[in-house]
């Protein structure tokens, strides 16, 4: 499947919310916030998983750094608190 293309993957807020590195291949792609914060590999195979597995151990401090602001960011714009007054409003003007 091209990038972009699955849909939103939910088990990548479940992950960013542990505040661990994510490796992933491109089909997890979200938005830039998420994207910047995430080691993904090209090609599903598994040498290409295992590089970026060698990558994100060979610069373990930087993925760290990266996997705390994401969990920062997941944890500050998806939890129930911030999505429910926008759900909310969405549904307010669907039933206009």
């Amino acid at each position: 499947m091209p990038k972009y293309t699955a849909g939103f993957p939910f088990k990548m807020l479940e992950y960013a919310s542990l505040g661990i590195p994510i490796i992933s291949s491109e089909i997890g792609m979200l938005e830039t916030k998420f994207d910047s914060n995430i080691c993904f590999y090209e090609n599903d195979s598994p040498q290409e998983l295992s590089k970026s597995l060698d990558k994100v151990y060979n610069d373990y401090e930087n993925y760290q750094k990266k996997a705390s602001d994401l969990k920062s960011y997941v944890m500050n714009n998806y939890t129930i608190d911030h999505i429910a007054p926008r759900m909310k409003t969405f549904l307010e003007k669907v039933n206009d």
